[in-house]
């Protein structure tokens, strides 16, 4: 009666799995390639503790460690893949999920021979009495089909061979190249956007280093004319002449027919009486030496000029008088431009 009383569980455990309406296979991913890995995911219920006579090392957080080989063994084509790993999770309320983790190597159905979950799980000598009188739990796996890319692309012929789209060692070359084209395009843009700007100080620097070599050509000129032998009178008409044309090329405006004593208004007028005091400074050391020329030049032989002190009405240069003018020439136009700043 005992026998009959085992046979009849064994028959019922044996089919438990399959008699359970939460049994669920799934495969991660949907499809899988030659290659790829892949794994298959079957849930199911059962009350049965499938942990209690497992090795406790294998147990961790809910999850059994089965070794791959013993699964392998299941396989119906042992070379279709290779089994990385077994894992048995147990979510509580007797629910399981099986992960077999893989590789396969055909374009083939994987199958599985039916096997017993228990026995994959216990950890105990093959010889035990516990063993011999242990219940089956037999699990049966459905065939999990490897795709092939041959076929999903529906390429059959190999393609022919293509050149490389870049030369080896260029794709540094083509990044720094597109790097400074950027910077370009944004330079190009900045430029468009400020070009009143630059235009406008680019057009003051012009003037400026045109107004620095007419006053330095001025100062050579007045050096020249210091060194020609030239009576008073020529001497005093050439400064005035040279002078002159530094006031005309420096304002823009004429002073050709300007008089002595209009000079500094007509300096004043131009600059819209917006001079420094060290400007002005300047300016009224121009002035003072065209009436000291325009006297010389027309007060030769009068009776004014031979009044006293001589060297305040002599209508001819005293002995390095020229020299003191050049020179108070020369430091006066250099003050004017550097707007009215002392000389070094």
């Amino acid at each position: 009666m005992k026998k009959f009383l085992f046979a009849v569980l064994c028959f019922v455990f044996s089919f438990s799995v399959a008699a359970q309406n939460d049994i669920k296979q799934i495969l991660i991913p949907r499809d899988v390639f030659i290659g790829d890995s892949g794994q298959i995911q079957f849930s199911f219920y059962s009350a049965i503790d499938f942990f209690k006579d497992a090795e406790k090392s294998r147990i961790k957080d809910g999850r059994l460690n089965i070794e791959a080989e013993k699964i392998s063994r299941h396989l119906v084509d042992c070379e279709i893949c290779k089994i990385q790993e077994v894992i048995l999770e147990k979510s509580g309320n007797g629910n399981y999920t099986l992960l077999i983790s893989l590789i396969p190597w055909k374009t083939e159905e994987i199958k599985f021979k039916e096997f017993d979950l228990y026995e994959l799980c216990e950890n105990q000598p093959e010889a035990s009495e516990e063993k011999i009188n242990q219940v089956p739990f037999l699990i049966r796996l459905r065939p999990v089909k490897i795709l092939s890319l041959v076929d999903k692309l529906n390429e059959h012929n190999l393609r022919p061979a293509k050149s490389p789209v870049t030369l080896p060692g260029t794709n540094y070359f083509l990044w720094g190249f597109s790097i400074l084209g950027i910077l370009f395009i944004s330079g190009i843009f900045v430029v468009v956007i400020k070009f009143p700007q630059i235009s406008s100080k680019y057009r003051k620097i012009v003037a400026r280093n045109k107004f620095k070599k007419n006053a330095r050509d001025t100062c050579r000129r007045l050096k020249i004319i210091l060194r020609k032998n030239l009576n008073d009178k020529d001497f005093a008409h050439e400064v005035q002449i040279t002078v002159r044309k530094y006031l005309e090329f420096r304002f823009n405006t004429s002073f050709a027919s300007v008089t002595v004593n209009r000079m500094f208004s007509k300096i004043q007028e131009v600059t819209g009486n917006m001079m420094s005091e060290g400007a002005e400074e300047a300016a009224e050391a121009i002035v003072s030496t065209f009436v000291r020329t325009n006297y010389i030049r027309f007060a030769s032989g009068s009776i004014d000029s031979k009044r006293l002190p001589a060297e305040e009405y002599q209508a001819s240069f005293l002995s390095g008088e020229r020299t003191k003018m050049v020179i108070t020439l020369r430091k006066a136009i250099n003050r004017l431009e550097k707007g009215g700043e002392e000389n070094d």
